[in-house]
C-alpha cells in the first residue's frame, strides 16, 4: 500500500495535467485574436494606399468639375423629360428627346469614372437648375417652348465652356477625354437649338485652353 504521502504527490499531477490544457488553449486563443486584429489593420492600410494611388493624378479642380458635370446631366435629362413632354414644337420635343439620351449616356460615363476614382458624386440637379425647372414646368404652349429653348441655348454654351477648358487644362487624361467628347455633343445641342428658332441673346463659343503641363 502508498503511503499517503505519495497519494497525495501523484494527486498534484493529475490535477497539473487536466489544468495545462485548459491554460494552452486561453493562450492559442488569445494568439488567435492578435493574429487577426493584426491582418484587419494591415488590410485596411493597404485598402488607403489604393485609393491614394487612384486619386493620384486627380486635382481639386478635376474632382470640382466631375460634381458639376453630373449635377449638369441629371439637370439636362429632367429638362429634356419636360420638353419632351410638353413641348409644342416638334423641334423642341426632338431636342428634348436627344438630351434625355446624351445626359443617360454622360451619367453613365460619369458615374464609372468616379466610382474608379473612389469620388462622391451629387445625386440630382443643384438648387438654382432645381428652381428653373420648377419655373418652365409651370409654362405652356409657345411659351414654355420659347423659355426651354433659351434656358438650353444659355445653359449649353455656359457647359460648353467647362468641357472645354477641362478638355485641354484638366490634369486627369482619362477626364480630359470625357470632356472633349461631351464638348461635341453640347455644339450638336446648341445648333439643334438655333434651329429650333431659340431667341436668347447667343455668345461666342469658348475659346481653347492652354495646353495642359
Amino acid at each position: 500500500m502508498r503511503s499517503p504521502k505519495s497519494l497525495t504527490a501523484a494527486a498534484a499531477v493529475v490535477a497539473a495535467a487536466l489544468v495545462a490544457p485548459s491554460a494552452w488553449a486561453q493562450g492559442a486563443a488569445g494568439n488567435t485574436n492578435d493574429t487577426t486584429n493584426r491582418d484587419t489593420t494591415n488590410h485596411d492600410t493597404r485598402s488607403g494606399s489604393a485609393a491614394g494611388e487612384a486619386n493620384k493624378a486627380f486635382s481639386p479642380a478635376d474632382r470640382a468639375f466631375l460634381e458639376r458635370a453630373i449635377q449638369d446631366a441629371h439637370a439636362n435629362r429632367s429638362f429634356g423629360q419636360l420638353a419632351r413632354n410638353v413641348g409644342t414644337k416638334d423641334q423642341v420635343r426632338s431636342l428634348g428627346a436627344k438630351m434625355v439620351d446624351d445626359a443617360t449616356s454622360q451619367l453613365t460615363n460619369l458615374r464609372s469614372f468616379a466610382q474608379k476614382s473612389n469620388v462622391m458624386i451629387p445625386t440630382g440637379m443643384s438648387t438654382p437648375q432645381q428652381q428653373e425647372f420648377e419655373r418652365l414646368g409651370k409654362l405652356k404652349g409657345s411659351q414654355f417652348d420659347q423659355a426651354f429653348l433659351a434656358y438650353v441655348d444659355k445653359q449649353s454654351r455656359t457647359q460648353l465652356g467647362a468641357m472645354v477648358q477641362q478638355a485641354s487644362a484638366g490634369k486627369n487624361p482619362e477626364l480630359r477625354t470625357l470632356a472633349s467628347n461631351e464638348a461635341d455633343a453640347l455644339r450638336d445641342r446648341i445648333q439643334q437649338a438655333t434651329a429650333a428658332g431659340v431667341t436668347a441673346p447667343q455668345g461666342p463659343e469658348p475659346k481653347q485652353g492652354p495646353e495642359p503641363k
